[in-house]
């Protein structure tokens, strides 16, 4: 039985996206992340502090608009509903947002604000313009790089977006799927 559609469902979702993203911008896990969507990132942790930043968030800002877009898709109800898919996209981002803090204050005032304008852009293309996983990894890839991708770096992006939203897809069914009452009891 699926869970009615309401402010803790969408609280639910945005904890459960926030730190399963988490996960996915840390560690060895972001060098992958570089490499399927075709930046070069420093070797070593200590040297190019601001451009591994800036993918870092750039990639986090990436993973948030296709954590909304699954959610969209797969609850039924959020996609008509602001109030409740802002609430799961802001509280997705204020988790991810914690736990990139430190690493972001090699970013300068400049990177910071293109940083956000591009996750405007990106939640717009999701919201607005409701584009489906391999235009999302497309309008994606046209922004961190100024130009279309190649076919092969575009098989490279779609097949690690397609495994990170199979990860969204089974997060966003167990939520679903989850009895709250039997979780407060526990």
């Amino acid at each position: 039985m699926e869970r009615p559609l309401d402010k803790a469902l969408a609280d639910e979702l945005g904890l459960t996206y926030g730190a399963a993203l988490r996960e996915l911008v840390s560690g060895p896990f972001l060098r992958e992340a570089a490499r399927h969507a075709a930046v070069s990132l420093p070797f070593f942790p200590w040297s190019g502090a601001e451009v591994r930043a800036g993918f870092l968030m750039k990639w986090s800002a990436y993973l948030e608009a296709l954590a909304l877009q699954t959610a969209v898709r797969m609850t039924p109800g959020l996609g008509g509903d602001e109030r409740l898919r802002r609430k799961t996209f802001f509280g997705t981002c204020a988790f991810v947002d914690a736990s990139t803090q430190k690493r972001t204050k090699a970013l300068s005032p400049e990177g910071k604000e293109e940083i956000e304008k591009l996750r405007r852009r990106l939640l717009r293309a999701v919201e607005v313009d409701r584009l489906d996983e391999e235009a999302l990894a497309r309008r994606f890839f046209e922004l961190l790089h100024g130009r279309q991708a190649s076919d092969a770096e575009m098989e490279k992006l779609k097949k690690l977006t397609h495994r990170t939203t199979e990860l969204l897809e089974k997060l966003t069914k167990t939520t679903l799927e989850a009895d709250p009452k039997k979780a407060k009891k526990a």
